[in-house]
């Protein structure tokens, strides 16, 4: 495996980790904002945004790329680095690998043909993120509740990648899951995996015997209405994407114990979450 330079920008802890793993596999690894007590002392750090992206040289984008849209997301560092001025630095010799691209940014580099690889659009990624993502909301719900998973109610809404991970682990913890889905084929493997399946149209009737609640869903699946017939001290874990599938307004002004909680991977596993994205940066760096 040859020698690649890796630019490595900003981000969460996460990046830290993806930053170690590349220089362990023998990459050089220049990064910008990110400045922690564990980063490896092989990693270089730009003096400025000149030497951080040269000609060859492979960008590593913060996840998501920007917060506020001009800005690359910088969290380990007080270095700030405008979008503008990255557009001007990239070139063709420059893959892009990122996550939640703008699409203005992904626009330009289409324009100017500067490759790009959209991380959290990875199948193989998503999946080994969701098992970080089930733990995470998992701890979330334990830190939240007064009662214990094991033997409990638990309702995932949504089987898709994370809802399949997240109902493995409850079942494992000896949780009684139920599975709340639209999907035919998404009921019937519910169902063959030996949990209670239940379709969306029929949610109001049952989600009154549920003590732990997990959202996946985008969309607004948990309204007042549901949330009307929820048994006292319910925690809901909602790890849909902004603004998550439950009326947080209705919670709040009942009382409902209800939790967005978002980037869970690089919260609570940025270690695995990193080396998890590296691995995926170095599989499509060599294919």
């Amino acid at each position: 495996m040859p020698n690649l330079r890796f630019a490595v920008i900003g981000g969460d802890l996460r990046q830290v980790y993806l930053a170690n793993y590349l220089f362990t596999k023998g990459h050089t690894v220049i990064v910008y904002g990110l400045q922690h007590a564990q980063l490896l002392k092989g990693c270089i750090q730009a003096v400025n945004v000149q030497q951080l992206i040269a000609p060859n040289t492979h960008v590593i984008l913060p996840l998501p790329v920007t917060k506020d849209g001009a800005n690359l997301f910088i969290t380990q560092s007080e270095q700030t680095f405008p979008i503008d001025q990255l557009k001007e630095l990239i070139t063709t010799s420059n893959p892009i690998y990122c996550g939640v691209m703008p699409k203005e940014l992904a626009a330009f580099c289409e324009y100017r043909h500067i490759p790009y690889y959209d991380l959290m659009a990875d199948s193989a990624v998503a999946i080994r993120n969701g098992i970080a993502t089930a733990e995470g909301a998992i701890a979330h719900a334990v830190f939240e509740s007064s009662s214990t998973l094991h033997k409990s109610n638990a309702l995932v809404v949504g089987y898709g990648r994370c809802g399949k991970v997240l109902a493995h682990k409850l079942a494992g913890l000896d949780a009684n899951v139920s599975i709340a889905a639209r999907k035919a084929c998404d009921l019937a493997l519910a169902d063959s995996y030996g949990y209670k399946a239940i379709h969306m149209n029929r949610l109001k009737r049952n989600i009154g015997r549920f003590s732990f609640i997990f959202n996946t869903v985008p969309a607004p699946v948990l309204t007042s209405d549901l949330l009307s017939r929820l048994q006292p001290n319910t925690v809901i874990i909602d790890i849909a994407s902004v603004p998550g599938g439950t009326d947080f307004n209705y919670a709040k002004k009942h009382n409902i114990s209800a939790k967005l909680c978002l980037g869970i991977p690089g919260k609570t596993a940025p270690k695995t979450s990193g080396e998890i994205l590296a691995e995926a940066i170095l599989s499509h760096s060599f294919s």
